[in-house]
This record gives structure tokens, sequence and C-alpha cells, in this order.
């Protein structure tokens, strides 16, 4: 596990990551097609915001599941919260310091194509709506068909 530190261009956000850098990724969905983003996929638990939280802002669209950071200040992506796995961060590996991306493999992911967990427009309100989420859109990336189960069963299982 190697360690990076990380920051916008004006240095208003600093940041650091742990990782052993399997792979990197690029995506073809719309934002991250016009940003030309190479990211590392690092856990939560992996990324630390050392200064400068009050200078990011956040960008939603689309499901607005996804957290896109910028810097206030000067507009840099240093990271976005991911969609499918949301306690992952994407981090812009250009934002690393020393960091050299090659030799690392890259992985193309379709973003364009991915579709949306829309259990019913009602539901997208109620406490339960991120554990209903996060178990569609966990069967969609592993294309697994989504269960017939019903929304009572489903909140049960949700507090076991």
């Amino acid at each position: 596990m190697k360690t990076f530190q990380g920051s916008c261009h004006c240095n208003a956000v600093q940041f650091e990551i742990d990782t052993d850098l399997p792979e990197l990724t690029t995506c073809d969905c719309s934002i991250c097609l016009r940003k030309n983003a190479l990211m590392i996929k690092v856990h939560e638990s992996s990324m630390r915001i050392l200064s400068g939280s009050d200078s990011l802002t956040t960008y939603q669209f689309h499901t607005h599941t996804a957290e896109h950071y910028f810097c206030k200040v000067c507009g840099i992506y240093p990271f976005h919260r991911k969609r499918v796995t949301p306690d992952h961060y994407g981090v812009n590996v250009f934002c690393l310091e020393g960091f050299d991306p090659s030799g690392v493999p890259v992985r193309s992911t379709v973003g364009a194509g991915m579709k949306w967990c829309l259990v019913n427009q009602h539901i997208t309100n109620c406490s339960s709506w991120n554990f209903l989420r996060r178990l569609f859109c966990a069967l969609i990336a592993q294309k697994q068909p989504a269960p017939k189960i019903q929304l009572s069963k489903a909140l049960e299982l949700q507090r076991n």
C-alpha cells in the first residue's frame, strides 16, 4: 500500500489516498468524457481530506447519486464519490503529486450505458431508498436480474 498526496491546482484542497494501484479507469459518461478523467478507485477509508473541505463544491446530475467535487477557487476536479459504489471515490490521478500512470493497467468503464435502478418514484424520498438503490445497483453491476421482492421484505432485510 502506498500513500499519495493530492491537491487541486491552487492547493486550496489537499488530500491523501492509500492505494495498491490495481488499475486506473476511464469512463464514457458525459461528464468524464468532458473532463478527460483518468481515475483510481479508493475506498472512503483510504482517502483523507487534509485541508480545504470548505473550498469544495459538488455537482450532481442524472440520478443525483454520484457527487463530483470541484475546487471553488480554481475549478479543478480532484475526485468524486462513485455512483454504483458510493462508499468509494474516483480520484483524478493527475491531482496526485509524483504519480506516474505509466505501467498501471487502464480499464474503460461504461458509464453512458449504465442503467438507472428506479423502483418507484415515491420511494426516492424515504429513508429506505438508499438501501434499495444500493441493492438494485449492485445487482445490475453484477449483471444479475433484479429479484422479485416486495418492498416490505426489502425493508425487513435492511433492518437485519
